[in-house]
């Protein structure tokens, strides 16, 4: 016996909307780190620059500052490994850069 897909997803519609609801409730909210969300890394002109676009990650959710997010700890590697001094900065998503920010035309 075959039983039409629309009438299972009507059926169970109650009981996915129960746990989707449950699910945003429950689920923590971090939040963005404190500070800048660019910077440079070793002292001097900058070698080249870098920008990080991406979800939750870029935007260094869940540390205390921008520091320790993903862009900045990236820039420090290279620093650190090549001797050049990159900048960084870190994007939640595409939209805001091309909102009108500078760091791409500069």
């Amino acid at each position: 016996m075959h039983i039409p897909f629309w009438l299972i997803t009507a059926l169970l519609f109650p009981v996915l909307l129960y746990q989707g609801k449950r699910a945003r409730k429950n689920t923590p909210r971090l939040t963005e780190a404190q500070g800048s969300p660019s910077g440079q890394h070793g002292e001097g002109a900058l070698d080249f620059r870098r920008l990080v676009i991406g979800e939750s990650t870029a935007a260094s959710v869940g540390v205390s500052s921008h520091e320790l997010g993903l862009a900045s700890q990236l820039a420090l590697q290279l620093h650190e490994r090549t001797g050049r001094h990159p900048s960084d900065k870190g994007y939640r998503a595409i939209a805001e850069v091309l909102a009108g920010d500078d760091w791409i035309g500069s």
